[in-house]
């Protein structure tokens, strides 16, 4: 077997956390097997940003939307590093259907409590 030297291998390992009840167990790891090889490599675990959705509020966004432009940001940089192409274009799919089965349920969720809302007011005399 052929071995690799003076390589400068990277990992990255980044986890954002969805809700409060929500974990996570990483282990970021190498496995060298060469002596000329500098390498390195870390783990971040942290949730949503708030002083970023607080700006994408405070210029009218909604609180959905806002989180799900910061989500979008943080899987697009993960994907735009990819370099096996078959890989990255299914990985994005994935995503992608991800956002789309998420908008789709933020959609009727808007719709079922809207309609809540109207039937509400019917039953108050306010319509």
């Amino acid at each position: 077997m052929k071995t690799r030297r003076k390589l400068t291998p990277k990992q990255t390992n980044r986890n954002l956390l969805l809700s409060d009840t929500a974990q996570v167990d990483t282990k970021p790891q190498l496995e060298i097997y060469a002596d000329d090889v500098k390498c390195t490599h870390g783990a971040t675990i942290g949730q949503i940003d708030e002083n970023a959705l607080f700006y994408l509020r405070s210029r009218g966004i909604s609180k959905e939307a806002s989180r799900d432009i910061i989500l979008n940001a943080f899987t697009n940089e993960t994907l735009e590093s990819m370099t096996v192409d078959s890989v990255k274009k299914y990985c994005t799919n994935l995503v992608a259907d991800w956002f789309n089965q998420r908008e789709q349920a933020l959609k009727e969720l808007t719709l079922d409590s809207l309609f809540q809302q109207t039937n509400r007011r019917r039953r108050h005399g306010r319509i």
